[in-house]
């Protein structure tokens, strides 16, 4: 049986939720307006279209969590739009974010190959696949349903390819 963890591309991901949720977040603070406080609307809109262009930066170089950035995004939402629904909404989608952030890994044993995702785990017997090889930090999954799967195992997977390809080759075979 070989456990396999993949290369996880959540941080690339969450650089890319975040940066939408800044924009439409500093978009409604410039459209939904609460009375006369046309300056706040203005300068809380402009905070947070700016935010959304430097999440990369808040992530990587000040560290910043992004839980944090939403929830003080939340909070400037409220203050110019006046509207809690604005803010609960905005929460509840980086809740759910998060909640799907699993970390990717891959099974591969007698009964066939487990891939475990953000959604779930997809179950693969041996009778689907052509071929399987690990070459060059590089997973292969050739189905025969002409499907091709290509998988890039995470930098602490340490598998040994001769070991792993001819496990697979004896399933494959039988």
């Amino acid at each position: 049986m070989f456990s396999i963890p993949l290369k996880n591309n959540s941080r690339e991901i969450d650089v890319v939720v975040t940066r939408s949720l800044l924009a439409l977040a500093g978009i409604a603070a410039f459209v939904y307006r609460a009375g006369n406080y046309v300056a706040v609307n203005l300068i809380v809109g402009s905070v947070l279209l700016a935010s959304a262009f430097l999440v990369d930066y808040l992530f990587n170089k000040l560290k910043v969590k992004k839980m944090v950035l939403l929830a003080v995004t939340a909070v400037m939402l409220f203050i110019s739009t006046h509207s809690v629904g604005f803010g609960l909404v905005l929460l509840l989608v980086a809740i759910t974010s998060s909640l799907l952030d699993k970390k990717p890994f891959i099974i591969v044993d007698e009964s066939g190959v487990s891939i475990q995702r953000a959604l779930g785990i997809k179950n693969y017997p041996w009778e689907q696949f052509n071929n399987i090889i690990l070459k060059d930090n590089l997973l292969t999954l050739d189905f025969k349903n002409n499907q091709l799967l290509q998988l890039e195992p995470g930098s602490t997977a340490t598998i040994n390819e001769q070991s792993f390809n001819a496990f697979c080759r004896k399933y494959l075979i039988a």
